[in-house]
């Protein structure tokens, strides 16, 4: 999930939409996204401005995955979630852009996140491996997740219902629409609590601010700005949440 980060416009957030978006099927999105990312992209549709100039992985990644939950379900797979909270925390201090090109090798270091195999991973599998950024801090982190993850299952039955745990309404994303990145927030009461819960559980690299990146890159949150082609305005609920007036 990219966070809409300082080097591209930090924001201030004045109100909150929370919503529920209804989207047309995952293929369909990403056919269209295909077609458009060939015939020059920046001028043949409005996209986020973070995806300006951007390369055309990271075009398809905002067309198809970034703020999206399943439409069916409302829940990605706790390994789907794993791999983003291992490619958010992969990103601190480096750009989205270097992170999303790696990423078949992340998923071929992680046996494609699934958490059994990832649990029976050791330091060993660190040495002399290529293609993932090479920060033994972030790289160790992903096997301690993988365990935080497998006990959170235990508890709340997926990692999914934990975080919806922490959302006011549940199963329901909070979507704000803004013209300017700059009005964007980079924490929110959510990211705030989940990180704070995620590091007693033992979890690392699970910042306020990565986790807010990480709630947009899994649809909890959708942030696309208002002239983006994937904004949606279908709304079952219209509540607005001044950010002054909220408190952790």
């Amino acid at each position: 999930m990219m966070l809409l980060t300082q080097s591209m416009f930090i924001h201030a957030n004045p109100f909150r939409l929370t919503c529920r978006i209804l989207v047309p099927h995952l293929s369909s999105i990403k056919k269209q996204s295909l077609r458009m990312t060939s015939t020059n992209p920046e001028k043949s549709i409005k996209r986020c401005a973070w995806v300006t100039n951007a390369s055309p992985n990271e075009i398809l990644y905002h067309d198809t995955e970034w703020c999206r939950l399943p439409i069916d379900s409302k829940h990605h797979s706790d390994s789907y979630l794993l791999e983003l909270l291992t490619l958010e925390g992969a990103q601190a201090g480096l750009s989205w852009s270097t992170v999303l090109s790696k990423r078949e090798n992340y998923r071929k270091l992680y046996h494609s996140f699934d958490l059994d195999k990832i649990l029976l991973m050791n330091e060993d599998a660190f040495i002399d491996i290529q293609g993932v950024i090479r920060h033994k801090g972030k790289l160790m982190s992903v096997l301690g997740n993988a365990k935080v993850v497998k006990e959170i299952q235990h508890e709340f039955g997926s990692f999914s219902e934990y975080i919806w745990s922490f959302f006011k309404i549940p199963y329901t994303p909070i979507v704000t629409r803004f013209n300017d990145l700059k009005q964007y927030p980079t924490t929110s009461n959510e990211s705030i609590l989940l990180s704070k819960d995620l590091k007693k559980r033992g979890a690392k690299f699970v910042g306020p601010t990565i986790m807010y990146a990480f709630l947009q890159a899994t649809g909890f949150v959708d942030d696309h700005q208002i002239d983006c082609f994937l904004a949606q305005s279908n709304t079952d609920h219209d509540v607005k949440r001044e950010s002054k007036k909220r408190k952790v």
